[in-house]
């Protein structure tokens, strides 16, 4: 689930070496010239729905590239909508997770009313999340935590939850990297159905210096968001997901300065921006 080992980078370098390459990814992405039209957007959403996964990565780049929006996202999502309505329930729906990806975007055009959108459009948003729903209990999801992970995020993408349909998807690949609260060291939370930690790395040096991460109780603690997701997981027979949903809302400690801090009050104070949140696609 992990990436490749950073050796040799120091202290602090990762974040910002990722942070400029983003701000150089998102001023190429706003000097572009909008996207084709609607009809172009038919052209590659019919393919889409034919299994070209070409045509659905194509799409993910025209229309949410590195999670960033422009206005043809909008325009495109009526056509996105109908794209998704019309497929069966499966793991991984190109126009579903599309336009939930383009709900939750924040990065988008100033002044564009996602409000307002979420208003006309509220009939087909709540068919969307029936249709999640159905994909969330397909028998193939048995085993594959990453793949619910990802459809819980679409759930809460279509219910408007703005701190966890931009968050959650990095628990799918087990991983968090995030800074001390207290003394600022890069650290990373390791939460898969195996091993919940907080680490200073990759190295083998870095990755003695571990603590692990004591597990929420949202029943007790009362937090809805935690209880929600650890709730959804145990309905749905996926208690490897429920043992993850309350290792992100647990308390870890650093293995620098030994302060204990909240993960997912860490994870979603954005200290570490560059992390776009986008949903899968085809490579």
């Amino acid at each position: 689930m992990r990436t490749a080992a950073r050796e040799g980078v120091p202290e602090g370098g990762v974040a910002m070496r990722q942070r400029l390459w983003l701000d150089q990814r998102v001023g190429f992405w706003r000097r572009r010239q909008p996207v084709g039209g609607t009809v172009d957007v038919r052209a590659l959403l019919a393919a889409a729905e034919r299994g070209d996964d070409d045509a659905a990565a194509d799409l993910h780049d025209r229309l949410c590239h590195q999670g960033t929006t422009t206005a043809t996202s909008y325009t495109a999502l009526p056509e996105l909508f109908s794209s998704a309505l019309r497929c069966k329930p499966a793991p991984y729906l190109a126009p579903l997770f599309l336009a939930a990806d383009n709900l939750a975007a924040i990065d988008r055009p100033a002044g564009n009313d996602v409000t307002g959108l979420r208003r006309r459009y509220a009939a087909e948003i709540l068919e969307l999340v029936a249709l999640t729903e159905d994909c969330l209990s397909l028998p193939d999801l048995h085993g594959d935590p990453g793949s619910f992970i990802y459809l819980m995020q679409v759930l809460l993408a279509l219910q408007d939850e703005p701190t966890w349909s931009w968050n959650l998807s990095r628990l799918a690949g087990g991983e968090y990297e995030l800074l001390c609260p207290e003394c600022g060291r890069d650290l990373y939370a390791v939460i898969d159905p195996d091993t919940t930690v907080i680490t200073e790395g990759y190295t083998p040096a870095e990755q003695q210096r571990r603590t692990s991460i004591d597990p929420a109780d949202p029943p007790r603690t009362g937090d809805a968001t935690a209880e929600r997701l650890r709730r959804l997981a145990l309905d749905h027979d996926q208690p490897q997901v429920a043992v993850m949903v309350t290792a992100l809302f647990g308390l870890g400690t650093c293995p620098e300065c030994g302060s204990r801090f909240s993960v997912a009050d860490t994870v979603t104070a954005d200290r570490n921006p560059w992390h776009p949140p986008t949903f899968p696609r085809p490579t």
